[in-house]
This record gives C-alpha cells, sequence and structure tokens, in this order.
C-alpha cells in the first residue's frame, strides 16, 4: 500500500502504548485541538521519519535531562516507531491513522488530518 506512493514505510504489531504528540513536525494551532499523549492500541508504522510523524513512542522531557521517555519499552517497538503519520504524496498529503480502536483521540487526530481542526 505504500509503495504505491513511494514509502518504504512498514506494518509492525497492533500494541497498545502510551503515544506522545509530536510537537516538532505540527504546527501550535493544530497542537492545541489534539490531545498531548493518550494510551492507544493499534498498528504501529516502521520506516517513517520523525518529521513526517504526528504521534511517536517517545517523549522529551522539558527539565534539563535530554534522556527520552518511552512510552512503552516493553511491548516490543522501537522509538522509530509512529502510530500516526502524515506525508506528500503526489499533489496531495497521505495521512495514516493506526489506532484500531475508534476513540475520541482517534477522532480528533482525522479531523486535525483532513485539516478541519
Amino acid at each position: 500500500m505504500f509503495r504505491d506512493v513511494n514509502k518504504q514505510w512498514g506494518l509492525r504489531e497492533s500494541r497498545t502504548a502510551e503515544i506522545f504528540i509530536n510537537n516538532d513536525n505540527i504546527s501550535r494551532q493544530i497542537q492545541a485541538a489534539l490531545p498531548r499523549s493518550y494510551m492507544a492500541n493499534g498498528c504501529f508504522v516502521s520506516g517513517a521519519s520523525q518529521d513526517e510523524a504526528w504521534y511517536r513512542l517517545v517523549k522529551r522531557r522539558s527539565t534539563g535531562n535530554r534522556r527520552p521517555h518511552l512510552g512503552c519499552p516493553s511491548h516490543g517497538l522501537e522509538p522509530g516507531d509512529f502510530l500516526s503519520v502524515m506525508t506528500s504524496a503526489g499533489l496531495g498529503k497521505l495521512g495514516y491513522v493506526g489506532d484500531t480502536v475508534v476513540s475520541e483521540e482517534t477522532h480528533q487526530i482525522l479531523v486535525a488530518m483532513a485539516g478541519l481542526a
């Protein structure tokens, strides 16, 4: 599916993990409409870049401690696995939200990706 738009993304197993918003990639206006973090059950994507990620496993700490916090270090996922990504595809955009349980958070992400937030 992803190769059709020239992306080398792969699908990981479905896992439950705490995920965190990627402040580096999402405008402040859109961030205001999204949850900072939430527990998600979904099929994560590997091979996407940090600048394509909307939600990730790694949370940056706001203190001077630069060590990252992994939302789920014991679930077989890597810091480079993402639950929600968005990238350019041709003249448009391709968004992926791997959440397998439709929740309020999932709805908020989909609305934001569609540009309606």
